[in-house]
């Protein structure tokens, strides 16, 4: 089970999600007739007083989903990066749910994700689209001396970024700690989540590292921007760029229908 926390929370998923261009006029798409499905699935306000978001698929084609938005939900089920969800605002969208959902078989976490956008379509009356757009972003690349870059020695991955005051009032400091963390996800939906464009990643690094980062806003002149100490301290480098990025949209989606 992993928790969506601090950053993490800006987003449920760690996937990309490869999006079709849509030519013309965009069609808001449908289940179709022969879409995988959970065997039972239950879906209940949850409680006022959770706080942290939990996605977890269990051995036996369980799936149990905690205190997340419906939003969240979405990003989750169609494995979208940041920045790719839109039309998901208002009322609706922020409601949290948890939801407790069976199949059969040993379904991969992948087939249960399908599983789960029949639901969303199911109870939720859920219709979209996608779109294809050419849009300035970053690209991540290697820097002039190389990778800085340990391989992993944890068994769960995560990211935290803690916030530092300055002593001497020159503005917010932090440390961002990465744990078995792959440069596509690190580029993908950290990055992405960080900065005002979407980031991808070029480096061409496989493996799952474990990392440190200090850095601090332009307005604290006595630590480096994000973009330096990309480049310092893990040997990378965000290079500016365009290219096509995919989107999500939401048309059309309700509160759930009775279990």
């Amino acid at each position: 089970m992993y928790l969506l926390t601090g950053l993490a929370a800006v987003a449920s998923s760690l996937g990309i999600l490869i999006l079709n261009t849509l030519s013309g006029l965009a069609q808001s798409e449908v289940k179709p007739a022969s879409a995988p499905a959970f065997e039972v699935a239950s879906i209940k306000p949850a409680s006022p007083k959770a706080q942290e978001v939990g996605f977890d698929t269990l051995p036996g084609g369980r799936l149990i989903v905690r205190n997340a938005a419906l939003w969240q939900i979405i990003q989750e089920a169609f494995e979208l990066r940041p920045r790719q969800l839109q039309g998901a605002t208002g009322p609706s969208f922020v409601a949290r749910y948890d939801i407790d959902a069976e199949a059969e078989g040993d379904p991969t976490r992948g087939q249960m994700m399908a599983m789960l956008r029949t639901l969303l379509c199911d109870r939720f009356q859920l219709k979209f689209h996608r779109e294809t757009k050419v849009v300035p972003i970053y690209e991540l690349i290697i820097a002039k001396h190389g990778p800085k870059l340990k391989g992993s020695a944890a068994t769960e991955p995560g990211v935290r970024l803690h916030r530092i005051p300055s002593t001497n009032g020159s503005g917010m400091g932090y440390v961002l700690t990465a744990q078995k963390i792959s440069m596509s996800k690190f580029s993908g939906y950290y990055l992405t989540s960080m900065l005002e464009r979407s980031v991808f990643d070029r480096t061409g690094i496989k493996g799952e590292f474990d990392f440190q980062m200090n850095y601090a806003h332009e307005d604290n002149p006595d630590a480096p921007s994000l973009f330096t100490a990309i480049q310092t301290q893990l040997g990378l480098k965000l290079r500016p760029s365009k290219g096509p990025v995919e989107t999500f949209i939401v048309d059309h989606a309700e509160r759930p229908s009775e279990n």
